[in-house]
Parts: structure tokens; sequence; C-alpha cells
């Protein structure tokens, strides 16, 4: 798995919660077609993660733009 420097979904959120920081609604579009595709792929690969939370989705921040990675595949189940 790649590297992931941005951390987790949960800590960047309750980091902006604690600026009081809101996000726009692009982003949390964009975040939230970036998790869907992600489970997609894995459901088209017939695999289920069947633990997905903010803690096992990682950011990657690519030339400054957020890239979420689903992780954390040890309670995934291939059907």
């Amino acid at each position: 798995m790649e590297y992931a420097n941005g951390g987790n979904l949960k800590d960047f959120l309750d980091k902006k919660n604690g600026y009081h920081q809101k996000l726009s609604n692009s982003e949390v579009m964009d975040y939230f077609s970036q998790v869907c595709s992600g489970l997609a792929f894995c459901h088209s690969h017939k695999i289920l993660h069947r633990d997905l939370k903010c803690e096992n989705i990682f950011l990657h921040n690519k030339d400054g733009r957020l890239i979420l990675k689903i992780g954390d595949f040890g309670c995934a189940k291939g059907l």
C-alpha cells in the first residue's frame, strides 16, 4: 500500500472542526465520489470491505489535491 502523507479522514475532519472550518459542497462531493469510486472498484472485484469508517480512509496530498484511498482490508471478504 502507498504511504498516505495526509493521515486519515477522521483526523482531517477533527482538525477542520477544531478550527471551526467547514468543507465546501464541492469538496464534500469530491471526497464522496472518490470513496464511492473506490468501493465500486472493490465490489467489481467481488471484495467486501466490512470495516469502512473514517479511520480507514487515508488521504494523499498530490499537487495540492487530496486523494482519498481506502485501506485496512483486514476484515475484507472475497465473494
